[in-house]
């Protein structure tokens, strides 16, 4: 049983996400860039740690926030728009 635990972690965590598409919103992950593509209007973005410490803000209606100065690993972006606060997970690598 701790085989097949410890070799689904290894594939889950070595496959790395750069596109996902959620509710006809989309995310894309550059190496410097993150990108969400939506139709409602954006106000804010913010990065935050696993954990839920913020590492990344941005104030404005631009659909983009610049991520390359974050450590490789895994992040939540939530996105606060017109409609309310869409929250998605992502990976930089």
């Amino acid at each position: 049983m701790k085989k097949i635990i410890i070799l689904l972690f290894a594939c889950v965590f070595s496959l790395g996400v750069s596109a996902a598409t959620l509710d006809n919103d989309y995310i894309s992950v550059e190496e410097s860039v993150l990108t969400f593509t939506t139709s409602k209007q954006i106000r804010q973005m913010s990065v935050y740690t696993l954990l839920g410490g913020k590492v990344l803000e941005q104030r404005s209606d631009s659909n983009e926030i610049v991520i390359s100065d974050l450590p490789n690993g895994f992040y939540l972006l939530k996105v606060f728009t017109d409609k309310g606060i869409l929250t998605y997970k992502f990976m930089k690598n």
